[in-house]
């Protein structure tokens, strides 16, 4: 395991500067890849093979016709892959957050793009055959169209995309039913991006509502119908599953970990990290060591 908090897998080093924010590969996993997370949205469509997904709710196998919607921030790692053949799709979080913004006040794609509910649950879906064949057709075409020169190409992929968060909302619909939840009002995107950047901090539902310029009790409402989760228990999942990260992937010692979270007192952090994940940050630590992580774009594109 590395020393240092783990590498943040960058859309600056995947994607050129004019290109549009979008990348489709089909890599081939064999072995274990390496914990990672990233700042961007990633679609990754099971075609075949088998493996154990690794996120922050333990491990779980997979085989073809799975797909997981992994949202910035969030850490994952495929392991014990054999001949598993994925399509990963990257997303720019700075596309969606400008053509395709409308998406952020739409309830069932706002689950997708991990605007609502809890943006760091890695959404899990089970595709029938025939849904299946429609993504992989739209993830092909966009792979064509990734390293083509056509005139209109940018609404040509706009649109492969919407068809394909389309198709993926439409079955997780049809199998869990509609979102009841309120799609995620901007300031609430921006309280979570204050509360993530600033771990550390000593955070209130008053600071945030002045920081973002509304009554308080109002704020607090709004969060917890777009989140389900009202702010501080938002930012205390938001403090375990980051402690998680440091404890799997560096050798800082637990109290260390507990500070550089916002949690100074070791037994609270103890507790809080026990009431989310079932067991203490010591014995959470002894989960098998994963592979190190990668220190170029050439090491990762293909995941």
């Amino acid at each position: 395991m590395s020393d240092e908090t783990p590498q943040l897998l960058a859309s600056r080093q995947l994607f050129a500067q004019s290109a549009v924010r979008i990348h489709v590969n089909r890599p081939i996993h064999e072995g274990d890849t390496p914990l990672h997370c990233h700042d961007f949205l990633e679609i990754a469509v099971v075609v075949s093979g088998r493996a154990v997904h690794r996120t922050i709710a333990g491990l779980k196998p997979v085989n073809g016709g799975e797909v997981f919607v992994i949202s910035p921030g969030q850490w994952h790692a495929f392991e014990r892959c054999r001949e598993l053949r994925t399509y990963n799709c990257v997303i720019g979080m700075d596309l969606i957050q400008r053509e395709l913004s409308w998406t952020l006040t739409d309830n069932s794609l706002a689950r997708l793009v991990g605007r609502a509910r809890n943006q760091h649950d890695i959404l899990d879906l089970k595709l029938e055959d025939q849904s299946l064949q429609l993504c992989l057709d739209y993830l092909e075409r966009l792979r064509g169209l990734q390293n083509g020169k056509h005139p209109c190409i940018r609404p040509i992929q706009l649109g492969y995309i919407l068809v394909l968060l389309g198709e993926l909302a439409s079955h997780r619909s049809a199998v869990h039913g509609p979102d009841d939840t309120e799609a995620a009002h901007p300031a609430i995107t921006k309280a979570m991006e204050l509360m993530a950047g600033e771990l550390e901090r000593e955070w209130s539902i008053s600071a945030l509502a002045q920081h973002l310029d509304l009554n308080a009790s109002y704020f607090s409402r709004c969060f917890t119908r777009c989140t389900g989760l009202s702010p501080m228990n938002w930012l205390i999942r938001q403090r375990a599953e980051q402690a998680a990260i440091l404890l799997l992937t560096s050798k800082r010692p637990i109290s260390e970990v507990g500070h550089a979270v916002g949690w100074h007192d070791a037994n609270y952090f103890s507790r809080r990290f026990r009431a989310i994940f079932g067991q203490s940050p010591k014995d959470y630590r002894k989960q098998l060591p994963t592979p190190p992580l990668p220190q170029a774009p050439a090491d990762w594109i293909q995941w």
